[in-house]
């Protein structure tokens, strides 16, 4: 956004329209259909996955093996909370910047193999941890 403030163009060139309602519906039920599927056969079968202890190894006095899982709790509530913020405003900073101005703007000037290409490279490149 602050580009295209810069290069004095306006947010409607990214063509950003509401789509139509059976696909935003969609956009909405489908995953919710399809982890709606794995959470009723977690459920339906009782199937538990191992949380790893931190009580018993917390010095075996019943205060602390509290306090330690009370502590447990709080830094997931926390994390969940302000990791779910910060992944979606980085999520949302990508899709504007990738989606919406980087891949049409090459699409203009190379075409469909250059942009595939060239954003593949881009985004390659941005993933290798050195």
């Amino acid at each position: 956004m602050t580009t295209l403030k810069a290069n004095g163009r306006s947010l409607v060139e990214l063509g950003w329209k509401w789509p139509e309602k059976k696909y935003a519906l969609g956009s909405w039920l489908i995953p919710l259909c399809y982890a709606a599927i794995a959470y009723l056969l977690v459920w339906c079968t009782a199937w538990r996955i191992p949380e790893p202890r931190i009580h018993g190894q917390a010095g075996g006095a019943d205060g602390i093996a509290r306090v330690a899982g009370s502590f447990h709790d709080d830094v997931r509530a926390t994390s969940g909370t302000f990791g779910l913020a910060k992944s979606l405003a980085s999520s949302l900073g990508e899709e504007i910047g990738w989606r919406g101005f980087l891949v049409p703007q090459l699409f203009k000037s190379v075409g469909f193999t250059g942009t595939a290409l060239i954003s593949g490279v881009v985004w390659s490149a941005g993933t290798i941890r050195c």
